[in-house]
């Protein structure tokens, strides 16, 4: 009698420790992929924090302008070297834009399509008197260095915003 109480109560143990194991299991299971999820996160905020910096840099090793507006000569080189200018930022802006969020990427737009008005303007102004002067070449260099500012703080407000999260 004692050996069948034994094995009865043996029996049961091992049901409730199969319970309890299957239980556990799931807990862990759980907090397995919530840490996936969390690492997940962390990888691509690791990335988009990383490829901010990148892109800060390139921006910062930029060649500056020569602002040479007392000759027809100077104000032509004026006129590549911002078009150079604005096409790398150009370039780099399309890399930067998918890592920002909507709000960031909306402003950048909206900046973009400034220059884009005074770029137009411009090319419309040479057409027309097939020369420009400063007073028609401000306004589009005065649109792409805002447009340079925005990205530029665009991308620092990221950074920051990804440090707080």
């Amino acid at each position: 009698m004692n050996f069948e109480l034994f094995i009865s109560t043996g029996f049961f143990a091992a049901i409730i420790a199969s319970v309890c194991s299957l239980l556990i299991n799931y807990v862990n299971r759980k907090d397995t992929k919530l840490m996936e999820s969390d690492k997940k996160n962390f990888d691509v905020q690791k990335y988009r924090y990383q490829k901010l910096h990148e892109y800060l840099e390139q921006m910062s090793r930029l060649p500056l302008m020569t602002y040479d507006i007392f000759t027809n000569e100077g104000l032509i080189n004026m006129r590549k070297e911002s078009s150079e200018r604005f096409y790398k930022i150009k370039s780099i802006s399309y890399a930067v834009a998918p890592i920002l969020d909507s709000d960031l990427q909306v402003l950048l737009k909206n900046s973009f399509e400034k220059v884009a008005e005074a770029s137009k303007a411009l090319d419309d102004e040479i057409l027309a008197k097939k020369e420009y002067g400063q007073d028609v070449l401000f306004p589009l260099v005065k649109a792409q260095d805002a447009y340079e500012r925005e990205l530029i703080a665009a991308a620092q407000k990221q950074l920051e915003r990804l440090l707080i999260s």
